[in-house]
């Protein structure tokens, strides 16, 4: 840890989203491998569909393995959201506020471009409360909300999230940011 970071929490998965990980993953696996032998097995024809339906699923684990979130990163002068491909940085005097336990997330919350539970939730979503938002967090019991200058809504989730939560707000606080 460097000693411009300040604390780094895991992004932790709750149960539901767990299950339906390994149930996706191993749906999405056993399609692989059938597709897959079909096309070996009748290499002799053209098997467009089933050749472009295999690059499809694959791109589609993938992606939703490079872009789950792993780790929330404080920082003195921004919040990182790392994944395990990238990182997303939300510098700190972009934060206008934050608040706990998202009132975004309900059950008129619609993912534009997103996922909504393999690997955990993260994407685009859209909602009549605040219309556009991305989010990156695995347990919906454990989320907040961050209200950037732009007027942009984030929502993020980890574990101990409330800890997280007094440290931004302080650091947001701080006269001089």
């Amino acid at each position: 840890m460097s000693k411009l970071e300040l604390h780094t929490f895991d992004v932790k998965l709750d149960k539901t989203t767990k299950v339906l990980t390994a149930i996706v993953f191993f749906t999405l696996a056993l399609t692989i491998y059938l597709l897959a032998n079909r096309v070996i097995l009748y290499s002799h024809k053209e098997m467009l569909l089933e050749k472009i339906g295999l690059v499809v699923i694959c791109i589609t684990l993938i992606t939703c393995f490079v872009f789950s979130p792993r780790k929330l990163i404080l920082m003195n002068k921004e919040l990182i959201v790392r994944c395990r491909a990238y990182s997303k940085h939300i510098p700190i005097k972009d934060i206008v506020s934050c608040t706990f336990h998202s009132e975004i997330i309900d059950g008129s919350t619609i993912r534009l471009f997103a996922s909504g539970g393999f690997g955990g939730y993260y994407g685009l979503f859209w909602n009549s409360k605040c219309g556009k938002f991305k989010a990156f967090f695995g347990n919906r019991s454990s989320t907040f909300t961050l209200k950037l200058v732009s007027g942009e809504y984030v929502v993020l989730g980890c574990e101990n999230c409330q800890s997280l939560i007094n440290e931004l707000t302080s650091i947001i606080n701080r006269p001089q940011r």
